[in-house]
């Protein structure tokens, strides 16, 4: 099943692929690639310094992910229901693997799974951009590429 690939002009405005840990090194918009192994539960985290955190939990056996947009995300005091607890999505994908592409940027967390067979979009309003990474769970690799503005 294809549904929403992401497009090929994107590797026009992306640097080039690097592993990363747990430090993002990015001043602006980044693509994050986990692969992440499907033997057991998973938690990704993005968090910046000002403590505010993106939190998306993988099921392994459901083949669902959950993305938390809650207050912790970073600013949401300008609407009450702003912060919702989680949205889910089945991944749509077979095997025992998952690739996951999050488009991160000051405002936005874009989340596909290979080929976008599954794609959610949050906005977020975090006081600064996301740069460190923890996931708990699953063997993972995980590479970022810088992503250059348009305008």
């Amino acid at each position: 099943m294809l549904c929403c690939p992401v497009v090929n002009e994107i590797d026009k405005i992306a640097g080039t692929w690097q592993n990363v840990g747990t430090t993002i090194d990015a001043k602006d918009a980044y693509q994050l690639r986990l692969t992440l192994q499907l033997d057991k539960n998973s938690t990704i985290t993005l968090s910046n310094s000002q403590d505010e955190k993106y939190v998306i939990d993988i099921n392994a056996n459901a083949r669902t992910l959950t993305a938390h947009r809650t207050a912790a995300t970073g600013k949401t005091r300008f609407n009450g229901s702003f912060s919702i607890p989680s949205m889910q999505a089945p991944l749509n994908i077979e095997g025992e693997t998952v690739t996951i592409d999050m488009f991160v940027d000051q405002s936005s967390v874009e989340i596909l799974t290979k080929d976008g067979t599954m794609s959610m979009t949050n906005l977020v309003f975090p006081q600064s951009l996301y740069n460190s990474l923890t996931i708990i769970g699953a063997t993972y690799e995980a590479q970022i590429r810088t992503l250059n503005r348009i305008w």
